[in-house]
């Protein structure tokens, strides 16, 4: 007997949230926008109250994040003082951490994963119809960028609404019942091509990258039939790989002289586009050791992006939160990893891990991204969705 399962309202809340702040800043609408993004806290936080107090966490999780929030406040204060702008920056990455560990301990319906990827629909649908007007002149070049902060966050914002449409349209060639296939396909696949168009139109080259990484991950998926090939120490390497990779980038990055815009930008893009970036706080290594320096690196202002993930925790916050950070995301892969039954699961679990590749060259994932930390986050909620199969794997629509 086919069971679809509830509708779950309060994860689905956060994807509305996504699509009215989405709304609102490709029309320019900002007072609607700062009050969604301030909306978007308060729910990962009210969602993850309500979690602790009706259902277990994995206690190993839940003890990381409590000292993970316990370390980021000691360690901003210390730093300096100021208004609440300037602890907005670390309420976000708060708030993308208690949405990790919620989305990893918490199982969605059938109906609700088909919910979410609508939603996505309808992000894809404003993007599309609203592009002709979205370009502005950046750096000299005229990129897409919707009215967001810089075309980069824009190229992030819309590779993840294109893997979340072209999710069920890979998985759903496996379908048995061909009418309802050809329905979806001819919806899910043009989207998805133009998406991908508007995507090499922001000229976000990292997001780019990251669609090869989830393509290479699928299509390896399906050579190895299904059977899991990941082990443990390939899930902590995914981890730590985006803070080494600032120090190989560093060594190598002004020895590089190929192309390296991937054919979207006429006037290409240097490899060493980071080099300034991330140079200084390596060179000052030690200064961030102990206790980070949100405080410096923000001059004051609490806004600051280090364009890597893992750079930008350790020069926000410190060494150890950046360990505690690593392992909060070890543990969670591998435990979402291990959990998953179906291709759909993987797939879902490898589009994460694409966004990592993301993360390398940019740090919006945890240092404030206008509510994407919802929508990266949501990768790891479908990848341990209750999803209604049949017995031979395939998916029942």
């Amino acid at each position: 007997m086919r069971i679809i399962g509830k509708l779950d309202g309060l994860e689905l809340l956060g994807f509305i949230l996504v699509l009215c702040i989405v709304f609102s800043i490709i029309n320019g609408i900002t007072l609607l926008t700062s009050f969604l993004i301030g909306c978007t806290f308060i729910y990962t936080a009210v969602l993850y109250i309500w979690k602790l107090t009706n259902h277990k966490f994995v206690s190993s999780q839940n003890h990381l994040i409590v000292f993970s929030v316990v370390i980021v406040l000691i360690n901003i204060t210390i730093s300096g003082f100021g208004d609440f702008n300037y602890y907005k920056k670390a309420i976000m990455y708060i708030c993308t951490l208690l949405l990790l560990v919620y989305n990893s301990n918490t199982k969605v319906s059938f109906r609700s994963v088909w919910c979410i990827i609508l939603l996505n629909v309808l992000i894809g649908l404003l993007y599309v119809l609203s592009y002709k007007q979205g370009f502005d002149l950046y750096d000299g070049e005229m990129l897409l960028t919707f009215n967001f902060s810089n075309p980069n966050q824009t190229g992030l914002f819309v590779f993840t609404t294109f893997l979340y449409i072209l999710l069920p349209a890979i998985y759903i060639l496996e379908s048995p019942q061909l009418l309802k296939k050809i329905l979806v396909l001819a919806l899910l696949v043009p989207l998805s091509i133009f998406l991908y168009k508007i995507l090499t139109l922001t000229g976000c080259r990292s997001a780019i990258m990251a669609v090869f990484v989830f393509g290479f991950l699928t299509i390896y998926d399906y050579l190895r039939r299904g059977k899991k090939w990941m082990k443990k120490w390939m899930i902590a390497l995914i981890t730590v790989l985006p803070f080494v990779f600032v120090f190989f980038y560093i060594s190598w990055a002004p020895l590089i002289t190929f192309d390296v815009s991937f054919g979207i930008e006429n006037s290409g893009k240097s490899a060493i586009t980071r080099l300034s970036i991330w140079e200084p706080i390596v060179n000052n290594f030690f200064h961030y050791f102990m206790f980070g320096d949100y405080y410096g690196i923000s001059n004051g202002t609490g806004v600051s992006q280090m364009h890597n993930t893992h750079l930008d925790v350790y020069a926000s916050y410190g060494l150890l939160t950046l360990i505690l950070f690593i392992v909060l995301l070890r543990k969670i892969l591998w435990k979402t990893y291990v959990n998953t039954s179906t291709r759909f699961q993987r797939l879902a679990l490898y589009a994460f891990i694409s966004s990592m590749v993301i993360g390398t060259f940019e740090a919006s994932y945890v240092a404030g991204s206008g509510g994407l930390f919802i929508l990266t986050n949501g990768f790891i909620l479908l990848a341990n969705c209750n999803l209604d199969e049949g017995p031979t794997g395939k998916l029942r629509l």
